[in-house]
Formats: structure tokens, sequence, C-alpha cells
């Protein structure tokens, strides 16, 4: 059985582990530890038995609760991971809009074999627009801004 709970100081080193595991461009620790120490922001783990499988890192302002990264160990992929995480950052802020930022180059690649796009259409995520310019884990690109209302 999957749990998705809030990540404690105790867990950094699982975040950290699976977030060099899953991401093309890694936040370093640095980047990592807002989200251990700032009320606004929260890290996401899930485990299945003992085993760290999945990550999110969650910021929370004015109303809109923003996915900065997640990620799912490649094992466990396609077993509705990252939704359960997705679902569980809706509760946590509670009636805030959820959205996730994509680099354009994730959406536009349809070789992708993580298919990102499907999965967020399928988890209910709606496009609403674009976010040129924005740099984030060191890099420059174009986003697109998905977002889920409450449900």
């Amino acid at each position: 059985m999957i749990q998705v709970f809030v990540a404690q100081i105790k867990d950094m080193g699982s975040v950290t582990s699976l977030n060099f595991q899953t991401q093309e461009f890694p936040l370093d620790v640095e980047e990592l530890r807002p989200y251990f120490f700032d009320s606004t922001k929260r890290a996401i783990l899930a485990k299945i038995s003992t085993k760290h499988i999945a990550f999110a890192c969650v910021s929370m302002k004015d109303g809109i609760t923003t996915i900065d990264a997640i990620g799912t160990h490649p094992q466990f992929r396609k077993h509705g991971v990252a939704t359960l995480i997705v679902n569980k950052a809706e509760l946590i802020v509670k009636g805030n809009r959820v959205r996730i930022l994509v680099p354009d180059y994730q959406v536009d690649d349809r070789t992708d074999p993580w298919n990102i796009e499907q999965w967020l259409w399928k988890a209910g995520f709606k496009a609403v627009g674009s976010k040129p310019g924005c740099i984030r884990y060191n890099h420059d690109y174009d986003y697109y801004i998905f977002e889920r209302l409450p449900s």
C-alpha cells in the first residue's frame, strides 16, 4: 500500500535522493532546504513499506499551490503515485488552486517517455497559459502553466 505524507526534516535525505534520481535538472540541496523550513513550502513523500518512491516540492502563495518539482522513481512510474501526491498537496492547502509549471521542452517533446501532458490531462489539469523566460533549476525556459481547480 502506498502512503503519502508531508516530509519531515529527517526525510530530507530521501527527498534529495529522489530529486536527483528523477529530475533532468534536479534542485540542489540549498534549493530543497526551504521546503523543510519555510511555512509557505512543503515537501511531500510517497513510500511503499519503508522505501521512498516519489516526492513533490510544493509552495503556496496568493491562494495558489504550485508544484515546483515532482518525481517518481522509474520503477514505480505509471502506478498512480504522482496523482496521489498531487491529491495530497491539494488536501494540505484546502481550497487553493493547484498549479504545475512545465518547461516547454517537456510538453513539446512528443517522444518524451513520461508523456507529462497526457498525465496532466488525466489528473484534471488544464493548460491556462504560459510564462516566458522563467528561470528555474538555473535554466531559462518558457513554461506552460497547468491548473486544476479544487474538487
